[in-house]
């Protein structure tokens, strides 16, 4: 606990002393970094099937593939984005220049989750260090194999007075204690109000990543069959432990049977007749996170699915309808392996429901009726709006993601994850040899006549 506090002390003051590593120092540990990640990709595979059962293709595909594409988007246009950005000047400053500043904020500390391990801890700290901040990274105790190799793998290669790391040392209430100059957190809902609370007190900026309920329409015009496996692929990877999987269907009743026939069969086809023994199929992370799950099988009515193993801790993907309002499946945020199906007739359900929620972190729609496309783009607010697919607009990093009131504030991905770590202070130069006379009183009859009328407009 000393050791760490005196290294995250020995940050801080580096950070208000403004020592800045240089982009070449930095293009350097990014570059070697990646290195590292590719040498080690077999046990980054080991220690996520050992947390979350994730297959060894999900794992190359939806953590370590968008890792390594930030990691060299960073590392090739670092110069570029580093550098002064110039801005025109208004008339009445001529003949001033003007430019942006790239600056980061100081000490900027990432608290990442256990979900995704890797990519949730990875992308964040790439963004703030190649921005030239110093970064505490909080790593989740959950994933506990996974963690240990990203501390190692990142303590060989950043340097200790610029990079720390904290797991189990450190409770994230006693860590938001500290001062910093940027918090960037993904998790939960009230782990996010936690870091507001503390950064209150210090004036400091935020990026929240959460979650919420994140709603799928389908409605008739939707190709049902394409749609169902989209549906049940992005729902079911990970085990359903996924912060923008479709957390619950909304179906337009005439078309409610046929979709969930389809799904049944796409499950199949992806996991065989039995999930639970299936290699690409993963586990719950814990036993809490299980039982927490298996009490939320009780509510509603089983369609499909529903089979459980303490041993392994897995849930087989599970279909449940006709649950009320208030059930916990269409209350909480579920981040597992089981799918709520609400049938609608009219548009009139979906105006009265959706505006209404929480904002999510994703809303999907499934089908090509124009007018309905147009409200859901005019009349709703999430994170992202995502038509007919589900969850891949976050391996888009052309694309900022980031969610929307209780689904978070701010964003990152791509050219964002350095934008978001880095202050654009406004610089300006004046002539030393120009001196506007206009704006110094007395100011007189002639002038407020001026000034009247280029206010007029």
């Amino acid at each position: 606990m000393s050791d760490i506090s005196q290294r995250l002390d020995r940050l801080k003051k580096l950070a208000d002393d403004r020592v800045i590593p240089e982009i070449k120092a930095r293009r350097a540990v990014l570059r070697t970094f990646r290195a590292t990640l590719v040498s080690h990709r077999d046990a980054i595979v080991d220690a996520l099937q050992g947390d979350l059962g994730k297959c060894p293709f999900e794992t190359l595909s939806g953590e370590l593939l968008g890792v390594l594409g930030i990691l060299n988007f960073l590392e090739k246009k670092l110069p570029k984005l580093a550098a002064p950005r110039r801005r025109r000047v208004s008339p009445i400053n001529f003949p001033a220049s003007g430019a942006l500043l790239p600056e980061p904020y100081g000490v900027a500390l990432v608290v990442s989750t256990w979900n995704y391990p890797l990519s949730l801890a990875l992308e964040p700290l790439f963004g703030a260090y190649a921005a030239g901040n110093r970064v505490v990274v909080k790593l989740p105790s959950r994933s506990l194999r996974t963690t240990a190799l990203l501390r190692w793998l990142i303590e060989k290669t950043f340097p200790l007075d610029e990079v720390v790391v904290v797991s189990d040392e450190m409770h994230l209430k006693e860590l938001l204690e500290r001062p910093f100059d940027y918090i960037f957190l993904t998790g939960s809902a009230a782990a996010g109000k936690l870091a507001l609370r503390a950064a209150a007190e210090h004036f400091t900026p935020v990026t929240l990543e959460l979650g919420g309920k994140s709603p799928c329409i389908v409605d008739h015009t939707a190709d049902l069959k394409r749609a169902a496996r989209k549906i049940a692929w992005g729902k079911f990877s990970n085990a359903g432990q996924t912060c923008v999987a479709p957390d619950y269907l909304l179906v337009e009743k005439s078309v409610r049977e046929e979709l969930i026939c389809q799904l049944g069969i796409a499950i199949r086809q992806m996991y065989g007749d039995d999930p639970l023994k299936s290699p690409d199929y993963g586990a719950i992370i814990d036993a809490s996170g299980y039982e927490r799950l298996s009490k939320m099988l009780s509510h509603g009515r089983l369609l499909y699915g529903g089979e459980k193993d303490p041993a392994s801790l897995q849930i087989a993907p599970t279909i449940i309808d006709q649950l009320d309002d208030g059930d916990p499946l269409l209350k909480e945020e579920i981040f597992g392996p089981i799918l709520p199906v609400v049938a609608f007739e009219k548009d009139e359900e979906l105006v009265a429901r959706l505006p209404k929620l929480p904002k999510p972190l994703a809303l999907y729609y499934f089908g090509k009726d124009k007018k309905r496309m147009n409200w859901l783009k005019k009349s709703t607010s999430s994170g992202a709006l995502v038509f007919n697919d589900v969850v891949t607009h976050f391996l888009n990093f052309h694309l900022p993601f980031g969610g929307v009131g209780a689904s978070g504030m701010g964003c990152y991905h791509g050219r964002q994850t350095f934008e978001t770590f880095t202050h654009l202070k406004p610089v300006m130069k004046q002539s030393r040899f120009w001196d506007f006379s206009f704006r110094y009183p007395p100011y007189g009859k002639l002038r407020m006549k001026l000034m009247k009328f280029l206010t007029k407009f």
